[in-house]
């Protein structure tokens, strides 16, 4: 018998642990994930953001088996994709997308929450206006699948789980990066847009 991804690396190769096959550890149910999700990243907010993040923590407790559902009411097909895809984690050439960079913590997750996050770093990230990039993020998605709805109570999730990072760092969106301040603005706007 074979060793499984992780037998060979930790047995073979220990340097190279992180690289072993992509498995399922523990199955969580859809709502009690999304929750579990949510909080996490509400929770590394700093204060600046209590007032949304309280509004975000009632929707989240109100209405989490919601944003596990599609627009007809079925369970929402998880994806999978890399959890910080953005324009620097990019690699492109003449071709197009060359390389996605960055995989090393994919994540499994409903279509809309996936959908928001990527749109979130993609998009909003970097332009005033992202009207018409959205516009062309959302149809160059249909050309690949069916774009979900993406509901308010993901989206919120998504800039949330995007304002800071692993460390509750605030992230500087645009270019050039705004400074802490105008990065807190960016994020509280964007998060009061989801209502």
């Amino acid at each position: 018998m074979e060793p499984t991804g992780e037998e060979w690396a930790a047995d073979e190769w220990p340097t190279e642990t992180g690289v072993s096959a992509l498995a399922v550890h523990e199955h969580t149910e859809p709502v009690a994930w999304i929750r579990d999700y949510g909080r996490a990243a509400l929770d590394r907010l700093p204060p600046a953001f209590d007032a949304v993040a309280a509004r975000i923590r009632r929707r989240l407790d109100e209405a989490a088996a919601d944003a596990v559902r599609d627009a007809a009411g079925r369970a929402s097909e998880p994806v999978l994709f890399p959890w910080d895809l953005r324009p620097g984690n990019a690699l492109v050439d003449e071709g197009g997308v060359a390389a996605v960079l960055d995989w090393e913590s994919p994540m499994v997750a409903p279509a809309a929450l996936a959908v928001a996050k990527v749109e979130y770093l993609v998009v909003d990230w970097y332009l005033d206006d992202p009207s018409a990039e959205r516009a062309a993020f959302r149809a160059g998605y249909e050309t690949v699948r069916r774009s979900p709805d993406i509901d308010p109570l993901s989206r919120a999730l998504a800039i949330a789980d995007s304002a800071v990072d692993s460390t509750g760092t605030v992230t500087n969106p645009m270019y050039p990066e705004l400074d802490r301040e105008a990065a807190i603005s960016f994020h509280r706007t964007a998060l009061a847009r989801t209502r």
